[in-house]
């Protein structure tokens, strides 16, 4: 009886409605309710623990539903920030199914192959983009017993039929009997970094060709010029009425001196 309750004060909104007595209880956990259910009477009334444990139903009705409409909403917001990451995210992303069938890509990896849209690289398949037939079988049969498949470098083939390496790294995502249901990948073009490390070989390479050659120059040089040294010694050398044997020194000098000045 709200006029002779003196525990707290009746609120003005019952009192302006002629409310006499009532029934009152919460939605929802006590540490965190979501509001308060109440039934309330212009007439004196005495509520049944019946009467208490109805509206205690009622109310645990109201907070379910409150909860899933509330995790509904954190789905979809949790949904549509994972497509955006999907969509914006520079590397390929793909989930494949063990035939070949692509159940899902992002645009990165459409424009890395090639495609002008998403849905026509899912209607091509994972067959299409391998270079080498059979190649992937050969990887899925390598990594069927693996948890994770860890940067592993394949050619694949775009739309235009160009070339390209691409680096793989991803998972294998098994059913409850241990069988695998599809492959779920990152995927990065490493076309333009290998070509620039075959090339950085080959200027290598080159570059101790040449020191090689250097160093057989080098070495020839000081041959002909100790040659020259020894012809030198042995000219002079030779007695007198045998000076008619001396070689010309002079001639040959010419042959080193342009090699050791190089």
């Amino acid at each position: 009886d709200y006029a002779a309750e003196r525990r707290f004060a009746t609120p003005p909104l019952l009192t302006d409605h002629g409310a006499r007595s009532g029934l009152t209880v919460v939605i929802g956990p006590a540490e965190r309710p979501h509001g308060i259910l109440g039934a309330h009477s212009r007439t004196g009334r005495a509520f049944t623990p019946e009467d208490a444990r109805f509206a205690q139903t009622v109310a645990n009705v109201l907070a379910a539903a409150r909860d899933r409409h509330t995790m509904e909403d954190r789905l979809r917001t949790s949904e549509v920030n994972y497509r955006a990451l999907v969509d914006r995210v520079s590397y390929g992303l793909y989930r494949s199914m063990p035939d070949g069938r692509l159940l899902m890509a992002n645009p990165a990896l459409a424009e890395m192959l090639g495609y002008d849209s998403v849905g026509e690289l899912l209607a091509a398949g994972m067959e299409q983009v391998y270079a080498v037939p059979g190649q992937r079988a050969a990887l899925m049969q390598r990594y069927a017993d693996a948890d994770r498949i860890e940067r592993v470098e394949v050619d694949w083939v775009r739309k235009d039929n160009r070339p390209i390496r691409v680096q793989l790294t991803g998972r294998q995502v098994r059913n409850s009997a241990g069988d695998i249901e599809a492959y779920e990948m990152i995927v990065e073009d490493v076309t333009e970094r290998r070509t620039l490390e075959r090339q950085l070989r080959h200027s290598q390479k080159m570059e101790a060709v040449g020191q090689l050659t250097g160093g057989i120059g080098r070495d020839f040089n000081n041959i002909l010029t100790t040659g020259v040294a020894n012809a030198d010694f042995i000219a002079t050398s030779l007695p007198a009425q045998l000076a008619e044997l001396r070689p010309p020194p002079r001639g040959l000098r010419p042959p080193a001196t342009p090699g050791a000045e190089r």
